[in-house]
Order: structure tokens, then C-alpha cells, then sequence
């Protein structure tokens, strides 16, 4: 793997745990776009998508 810090393996349990960025977010008290964005990063350090994304989360 890539140098990928651990908050952000971190960060990624919280999203799969909590069921999307909104749940994740109340968690950690990020905003959804902050773990959007560090998802979007860490899809492309690992070169694939990790989450089905769609309108209704």
C-alpha cells in the first residue's frame, strides 16, 4: 500500500460502520464534505472505488 496515513483507514471504518458520510460525520464531528473528499483521496491511492454511490446515499 501507499504511504496512506491511519486516520484516514480510520475515517474510511467510520463511513462503512455508520452506513454514509452523514452518519460518519455526526461520529466524528467532520463535516460530510471533509470526508468526502478525503474518501475521493483515498480511492485514489488505492486506484478503485470503494463505495457505491448514488442520490440516496
Amino acid at each position: 500500500m501507499k504511504n496512506i496515513p491511519w486516520d484516514t483507514y480510520q475515517l474510511f471504518l467510520q463511513v462503512a460502520r455508520c452506513g454514509g458520510l452523514s452518519g460518519a460525520a455526526a461520529v466524528t464531528e467532520l463535516s460530510p464534505a471533509t470526508i468526502g473528499r478525503r474518501m475521493v483521496e483515498l480511492e485514489a491511492l488505492v486506484g478503485r472505488s470503494l463505495f457505491l454511490r448514488s442520490r440516496t446515499g
